[in-house]
């Protein structure tokens, strides 16, 4: 869902931790609150890769 070099998701990843952040991510729209920094696009293209991921998977 992140690629490596990612300033935005680096930092959310490590200020939130990696569940904080797919809950952020894949759940309701929190709003700009918590995902500083990134605008609206950005973050609607975090959102789509995280709604994709499947932990199981992509983690063989």
């Amino acid at each position: 869902m992140l690629e490596p070099g990612e300033e935005h998701g680096g930092r959310w990843l490590r200020e939130l931790g990696a569940v904080a952040l797919m809950r952020l991510l894949t759940g309701p729209d929190p709003g700009p609150g918590p995902l500083t920094g990134a605008g609206p696009e950005r973050i609607a293209g975090y959102r789509r890769r995280a709604a994709l991921a499947e932990p199981a998977r992509d983690l063989e």
